[in-house]
């Protein structure tokens, strides 16, 4: 509140996720690659390693705010059946105590903002963190268990990490 202290504060960027695109444990999107920090205001580009874009969304418990949803869960955004084909993969591949999640953003009321940010292309599957971060962008179900592992520490080049 003090005005000369306000001049010093660059408040924009307070609230700023940090963003894990070049995290080891984060599937790279050859078809979106990283464009580096936006301008002060304007919301990261829609690629693996970024915030999950949020919204109020309709739940049968009621309303809900979707990276609430995703916290605690390894979860699998995708419209309709391609989203359960991947959970059932993830299921078969990881340790039974893996918290997973599937949610279809075709069938829940309220994510057309999600989809606009993501940039949501048909046929999309997002791997979201337990933390609400993206950490890939897939596009069949059986690639779903490689970026899993990898985001899990378990997969290929886990003895190249720091």
């Amino acid at each position: 509140e003090d005005p000369q202290a306000r001049a010093r504060v660059d408040s924009g960027r307070f609230a700023e996720s940090f963003w894990y695109v070049d995290s080891p444990l984060t599937t790279p999107d050859p078809d979106r690659p990283w464009p580096g920090r936006p301008p002060v205001g304007t919301p990261p580009a829609p690629v693996p390693g970024v915030g999950l874009p949020d919204a109020l969304v309709e739940t049968p418990d009621g309303p809900c705010r979707l990276r609430e949803m995703v916290r605690g869960h390894l979860t699998v955004l995708a419209d309709g059946d391609r989203g359960s084909q991947a959970l059932a993969r993830l299921r078969d591949a990881l340790p039974p105590a893996t918290p997973l999640r599937h949610i279809d953003l075709g069938a829940l009321p309220g994510a057309a903002p999600v989809r606009a940010a993501l940039g949501w292309q048909e046929g999309d599957l997002w791997l979201v963190r337990p933390d609400a971060h993206t950490a890939a962008r897939l596009s069949a179900p059986e690639q779903v268990v490689a970026a899993a592992r990898r985001l899990l520490g378990t997969g290929p080049g886990r003895a190249d990490r720091p």
